[in-house]
């Protein structure tokens, strides 16, 4: 009679714990069923957000303040290996292997694997109706994006990075290196990876974390584009605005509002831009002191290995990768240049082939 009693309790809990009223409804760590993917009905997931803002924003804050990743922010803070947080994991993460844990997406533009995504939903400093802003043309929030098994991806490991983060930093770490490697187009290739390729840095203690993940995989070059300024200097301030704050095969490329102008920068952002890990992106405002992404050039092919690199001349570009660089992303559909402008960055990005 009790271990009915004990089984129609641990019942009931999983079915509470999955209920369509709650967080996660979606996942089954917390005793939830993914949607049918075969099922008409696709974003139930992303609708089930946008229906339930109350709800998520109760997950996303705490105390009245966004919920951000709690890491040190000091340097050299050794990441677990994976044998030592597996044993602690429970429930249907225990047993999981590095990959299942802490998953990869791989985007059809870019090289290489993307780590850490995240919900834009869940991102701190966000500005998703401003147009001029690089969350103004979030493509996160859309296409394939939107569907119920990548919201369950971005979704679950944004979980984990806010309750669990050191098992989710080993997770990738541990990795991180051999996905790259296989990722590759050629064997040539120098392997790369991408972080937040969805969402945006939750804390100055997750860019602690991808630092720390890169530093552990010095064989991968490594790029973070990102809008969350205030994490960046609360980092920065950490590790005394060191050069060697990032390792040196982390490139970070500040995300600026649309038309900014890379020469008339308001001081802060000066101060920023001395450090010799991190450049600036804008977006459709070709400007002296800046390279235009060639992928984004219409009439070119819209993949990183079909274009040419506007600093190798060579085929594969990977000057977001590359420290050094501040780069302009063109409207790939209408952008503001002239023709005359456009004939002479196809000119420079064509010389020699």
């Amino acid at each position: 009679m009790a271990d009915a009693l004990t089984m129609s309790l641990g019942h009931l809990l999983i079915k509470a714990l999955g209920d369509p009223d709650d967080m996660f409804w979606w996942e089954k760590r917390y005793g939830g069923k993914l949607p049918d993917p075969k099922a008409n009905r696709s974003m139930d997931i992303t609708e089930w957000i946008i229906n339930n803002p109350q709800i998520v924003d109760a997950y996303l804050r705490s105390n009245g303040q966004p919920r951000v990743v709690d890491y040190p922010l000091e340097a050299n803070v050794p990441i677990p290996e994976w044998d030592e947080v597996q044993d602690s994991l429970t429930g249907a993460d225990a047993g999981l292997k590095p990959r299942e844990f802490a998953p990869y997406s791989k985007t059809r533009k870019m090289p290489g694997p993307s780590f850490f995504d995240t919900p834009p939903r869940a991102c701190v400093y966000s500005t998703p109706n401003d147009p001029n802003t690089a969350c103004g043309h979030c493509y996160a929030c859309q296409g394939t994006y939107a569907l119920n098994s990548p919201q369950a991806r971005i979704w679950n490991n944004l979980d984990k990075l806010l309750n669990n983060p050191e098992a989710f930093g080993s997770g990738v770490a541990h990795n991180l290196t051999p996905s790259a490697m296989l990722e590759r187009g050629s064997r040539k290739d120098q392997p790369v990876v991408r972080f937040k390729a969805a969402g945006d840095l939750m804390g100055a203690g997750e860019l602690a974390l991808i630092s720390n993940v890169m530093e552990e995989n010095p064989s991968v070059n490594g790029w973070l584009s990102t809008r969350q300024i205030p994490f960046i200097q609360q980092f920065l301030d950490a590790r005394g605005w060191e050069d060697d704050a990032f390792p040196e095969n982390l490139a970070v490329k500040v995300s600026l509002p649309g038309k900014s102008d890379f020469n008339n920068l308001s001081r802060p952002l000066r101060e920023l831009g001395k450090h010799p890990a991190i450049d600036f992106t804008n977006y459709d405002n070709v400007v002296e002191g800046a390279s235009v992404c060639p992928a984004s050039l219409p009439g070119n092919p819209a993949k990183c290995d079909k274009v040419i690199d506007p600093l190798t001349n060579s085929l594969k570009c990977r000057n977001c990768f590359r420290r050094g660089s501040n780069i302009t992303y063109l409207d790939h559909d209408n952008p503001s240049i002239s023709n005359e402008e456009m004939e002479i960055i196809w000119q420079l990005l064509n010389r020699g082939q």
